[in-house]
C-alpha cells in the first residue's frame, strides 16, 4: 500500500468522527424547559418553552457571529422543547450519546498518535518511515536539530472554542499537505527530507494522554447519566464538566497536533524504498504465474540467504531478471483496480 492510502485510512475514520458529533448535536438542542419541577409544566404559562428556545437560538446565533466573524454559523442549532420533559429531566441520554460520540474520536486519535510513534521510531532501530518536526530538542545524548522558528510561530494553548470544528483542522490539513487525491508515478507522496537526529515524538504522546483522559470523561459521563431517581438527575454539573472539558481537549489537543506535528510531517523516501525492494510480501503477485510451492520455495531461499526476491528468483532459476520487473511492480499492486 501507499503513503496516501494509510493516510487516506486515518483521514476517514476522523471524518466520520467529526460527522457523527455534528449529527448528535442538533439532539442535545431539545430541552426540558417549561416542564417546571418533574415535568408537568404546572405554573408554567403555555408557550413560554417556545419562545424561551426561540430566544435561546438567536443568542447562540450572535454569540456565534460576534466570536467568529461568520456571516453564516457552522453549525445550525436550532433549539426546541422537548417532546417528552419527563424524560428529558430524569436522563441525559443526549448527551451521553455526544460524550460517547467524543470517546470515538478519541480512540480514533490514539490509534492514529500510535501509528504516527510507530512509523517515525528511529532512526536507526526503528521504522524510521515518518520524520516527525522537531519542536524542542532530542535527548541529551542523541540532539536533534529544533526548529525555533516554527515553535514560536504556533501557540500551544490557542483555542478555537467550537466543538464544531474539532477534528476538522486535521482534516484539512492532511489533505492539503498530503495531496490525497493526486495521481503520482512514484511510490511515495510528500518530500525527501533528511533526518536530523532522534526527534521526541512528543506532539503524538500529548495527544495519547488526552485521548485516555477523554476516554476516562466518557466513563465519568456514563456514571452520571446513570445516576438520580424517578423525574430528578441532580448530576448533571459533574456530567456537563465533563464533556465541557473533553470539548476544550479536543479542540486544543487536535489543532496542535495539526499545527506542529502534521504540517511539519516529512518522509523518509529512502527507507521506505528499501523497504519496498526488500519486501517478502511482493511474492504474493508471483503465486498466479510460478504457484504457491514454488512462491514458498522463493521467498524462504530469500530470507535464509538475506537476498531480494528479485536475487533470488533468478538464482532460483524461476524467472529472468527482466519477466520479475514485468509482473512485481508495487504502484501497480497497490492500486491492482486503478483506483488511485
Amino acid at each position: 500500500m501507499s503513503v496516501g492510502q494509510e493516510l487516506s485510512g486515518y483521514v476517514s475514520q476522523l471524518q466520520q468522527a467529526v460527522d457523527s458529533i455534528k449529527s448528535q448535536l442538533p439532539l442535545i438542542c431539545y430541552l426540558a424547559v417549561g416542564g417546571t419541577a418533574v415535568g408537568t409544566g404546572l405554573n408554567c404559562f403555555k408557550g413560554f418553552d417556545e419562545e424561551l428556545c426561540m430566544g435561546l437560538t438567536q443568542l447562540a446565533d450572535r454569540l456565534y457571529r460576534t466570536m467568529y466573524k461568520e456571516s453564516t454559523p457552522a453549525i445550525d442549532l436550532v433549539f426546541k422543547p422537548a417532546e417528552n420533559k419527563f424524560a428529558a429531566l430524569a436522563g441525559h441520554d443526549a448527551l451521553l450519546q455526544l460524550s460517547g460520540c467524543f470517546n470515538t474520536t478519541a480512540t480514533a486519535l490514539m490509534r492514529l498518535s500510535n501509528d504516527f510513534c510507530l512509523l517515525s521510531s528511529g532512526p536507526n532501530c526503528g521504522l524510521s518511515e515518518f520524520v516527525l518536526p522537531a519542536n524542542e530538542p532530542g535527548s541529551s545524548i542523541m540532539p536533534s536539530k529544533l526548529n525555533t522558528d516554527k515553535a514560536a510561530k504556533y501557540n500551544l494553548f490557542s483555542k478555537l472554542g467550537s466543538c464544531g470544528v474539532l477534528i476538522e483542522t486535521f482534516f484539512n490539513g492532511i489533505e492539503r499537505y498530503f495531496s490525497l487525491e493526486s495521481k503520482t508515478s512514484t511510490f511515495f507522496l510528500l518530500y525527501k527530507s533528511p533526518h536530523l537526529g532522534k526527534v521526541n515524538p512528543t506532539q503524538c504522546e500529548s495527544l495519547r494522554m488526552v485521548s485516555l483522559q477523554i476516554m476516562g470523561n466518557h466513563f465519568t459521563t456514563s456514571m452520571a447519566a446513570s445516576q438520580g431517581q424517578l423525574e430528578l438527575n441532580v448530576y448533571k454539573p459533574l456530567l456537563a464538566a465533563n464533556l465541557l472539558h473533553t470539548c476544550e481537549l479536543l479542540t486544543d489537543s487536535t489543532r496542535c497536533f495539526a499545527d506542529k506535528c502534521v504540517k511539519g510531517l516529512q518522509l523518509n523516501r529512502e527507507k521506505i524504498q528499501e523497504y519496498v525492494d526488500k519486501s517478502l510480501m511482493l511474492v504474493t503477485v508471483l503465486t498466479p504465474h510460478i504457484g504457491y510451492d514454488l512462491s514458498a520455495k522463493l521467498v524462504h531461499h530469500a530470507s535464509k540467504f538475506k537476498k531480494g526476491l528479485r536475487e533470488s528468483a533468478i538464482e532460483l532459476n524461476l524467472l529472468c531478471g527482466e519477466k520479475f520487473d514485468e509482473i512485481v511492480k508495487p504502484m501497480e499492486m497497490a492500486f491492482p483496480h486503478n483506483n488511485k
